[in-house]
This record gives structure tokens, C-alpha cells and sequence, in this order.
């Protein structure tokens, strides 16, 4: 009868490749709000039902039978909520992504605070670092120039490279589906990954900026014979392009995300509680237009229960499987 061949069918997608098992056509895509069962019911606790539609073999069996869904498990989040997501990003007008801390873990960065932090391990930097910077520079530059030779923060992030996430991020961009990335990150990875329109809005360890042109110049490039350094174009005293505690948010960089987050109907949230202003703002400023959330989480957050969707799992493992979705659809 149908069930047994749906048992027997069922035990033979056991056995098949895993790759085979999640190939479906991009026309395949079930409408997760409407699930029914075999009657036409509703039961919003049951999984959709794949149609038949370019499914081989037993997998034709096992969807005619309408006993049982086909889909992938990954860990903490499924298939079916990758094409979910895919499906909602291309029918978004204009997609951003807020990063966080939690893709530069990813490529071996330690992170500030929790077990393992380094302000849990070292103590957390002054609130007023920005005013102690001013007030003495030539003293704050020695200090840095000290550290970052030693620092364990300034070797990890030297080290570091960017991980499938960061390259998934970019893979988006090419396909047209993501218009910019906003990052909280320092690191540099999502330049060194290629991607071309990015707001760095706490700055980049690899530059310097002036306080009073907001010229940017690699450190690498710049003299220390005197300290403080000045800005080869105006003069103007030069820090690290990194945000000090108690600094201004750079006012060229705050206006391309208010510009950008003005325009987005979706979000990517990769690695971040979205919780530190302003990148925090700028998340809610989209879903109070009517916007979409989208989390990439390893765990729930403060922002959680405002996502339409959230993917359990590291950007570095999430990103690359919504990329190819993303592909699929595209190329549909």
C-alpha cells in the first residue's frame, strides 16, 4: 500500500548521496505559510510537502506519497530555511548586512568580552579613551606603536584571513542580491574578501585618519619618526582609524549607512545582537519601515524575536549554503 511504499522509499533516500538528496529544483520551494496533509487540512506543526516536479527515482515515490518531506538537516538550521531565506532576500528591493564580532571569531579573532575575552582576560579599555588620546598624543601614539607590536588583539588580527563568510558575503554582492555591508568589525576582512561597497563604521586597524579632514592612510605607508604623525594633505593630527571609546562615530562613514539603511527593505544579521549603537539603530530603522530581518546566529539574541528569519549557525557555515541558494534562484 502507500504507506509501506513510502517506508521503503524512504529508507532508500537514507542511502543516497547527500548531494543528490539536496539538489531541488529552485521551482521546488514550498510556501512554508500554507502546510496541509494529505485530506487538505491544515497543520501548521507539519513540515511542507516538496511537489513532485524534476525529483528522481525514489525521491518521486517519496513526494507522491505525501507522507514525509525531503529535506536536509544542517546543524541548527535546515534547508528549507535556507531557500526561505533566499526566496525573501530576492524579493527585497535593496539588501544590506550588519556584521559583528561573531565573523571575526570565525577567522580566529578573540573577542572582547565572555570566556576567553579579552577584556574578561586584561580588563576593559578606558570610557574615555578618545579625551586621554587628545589630551596627550605624542604619549597615546608611543603606547600604540608599543602594543602593536605585542598586542595580542594586534597579532590576531594581522594573522587573520577571511573565512567562507566574508566570501559568501561577496558572492552576493556579484549576483546583485546585497547593495552593502555594514560592518562593527576592525579587521579588515571584508576588504581583504573583496567586497566593494562597505561602511566600516568603527573603523579599520590597517588605516589612519585625520581628525580634521578625515583623509584615511595606510599605517603601514605612514612615518613615525615624529610623533604625533600629521596628515600629509592638511596638517591635522592623526589616529588610528579604529573608534577610540568616547569618539564620534566618523561623519562621512554614520552618513553612508543612514543613506544606505534608508533605502533597505532587508537585513542581513551576521554574527551581531545588533545591541551597541548605533549599528543597532540601524536594524530597527528597517523593520519599523516594514522591513525584513534576517539573523545568522550561532545563538539567540536580544534581536532575535524581531527576525523574520534566523538561521542557527556560524556566518562561516550559513552564508556559503544561501549564496548557492541565491545562485539557483538567480540562474532559474
Amino acid at each position: 500500500n502507500t504507506f509501506t511504499r513510502a517506508i521503503r522509499a524512504r529508507s532508500r533516500l537514507k542511502s543516497t548521496p547527500v548531494d543528490a538528496r539536496i539538489s531541488f529544483h529552485p521551482n521546488q520551494i514550498v510556501n512554508m505559510a500554507r502546510r496541509r496533509s494529505i485530506d487538505g487540512s491544515k497543520h501548521p506543526s507539519r513540515p511542507a510537502l516538496l511537489p513532485t516536479g524534476n525529483i528522481k527515482g525514489c525521491r518521486r515515490r517519496l513526494c507522491r506519497s505525501k507522507l514525509f518531506a525531503v529535506t536536509q538537516q544542517f546543524d541548527g538550521f535546515t534547508e528549507r530555511e535556507i531557500w526561505a531565506a533566499a526566496q525573501m532576500t530576492l524579493e527585497a528591493r535593496y539588501a544590506l548586512a550588519l556584521t559583528g564580532a561573531g565573523m571575526s571569531v570565525e577567522s580566529g579573532i578573540p573577542p572582547f568580552r565572555g570566556p576567553g575575552g579579552l577584556w574578561t582576560k586584561h580588563g576593559e579599555p578606558p570610557m574615555n579613551g578618545f579625551q586621554i588620546f587628545l589630551a596627550d598624543p605624542k604619549k597615546a601614539w608611543e603606547e600604540q606603536l608599543r602594543r602593536r607590536r605585542n598586542d595580542e588583539l594586534c597579532m590576531a588580527l594581522v594573522d587573520a584571513r577571511p573565512n567562507p563568510g566574508h566570501l559568501a558575503f561577496v558572492e552576493m554582492e556579484d549576483l546583485g542580491v546585497l547593495r552593502c555591508v555594514i560592518t562593527q568589525n576592525i579587521d579588515n576582512l571584508h576588504r581583504v574578501a573583496g567586497q566593494r561597497s562597505l561602511a566600516e563604521i568603527h573603523g579599520n586597524f590597517t588605516l589612519l585618519r585625520c581628525l580634521e579632514c578625515v583623509s584615511r592612510f595606510d599605517f603601514d605607508q605612514m612615518s613615525f619618526d615624529e610623533l604625533p604623525p600629521r596628515c600629509p594633505t592638511c596638517g591635522g593630527l592623526l589616529k588610528s582609524d579604529t573608534v577610540a571609546f568616547g569618539e564620534p562615530i566618523p561623519p562621512d562613514v554614520l552618513a553612508v549607512c543612514h543613506e544606505q539603511c534608508a533605502r533597505a527593505d532587508l537585513m542581513f544579521l551576521a554574527g551581531t545582537s545588533a545591541t551597541v549603537y548605533p549599528a543597532a539603530g540601524f536594524a530597527l530603522d528597517v523593520k519599523r519601515r516594514g522591513g525584513k530581518l534576517i539573523e545568522v546566529n550561532l545563538y539567540e539574541s536580544e534581536i532575535t524575536a524581531l527576525c523574520d528569519i534566523s538561521l542557527r549557525g556560524g556566518a562561516a557555515t550559513v552564508l556559503p549554503h544561501l549564496a548557492r541558494a541565491l545562485g539557483k534562484l538567480r540562474r532559474a
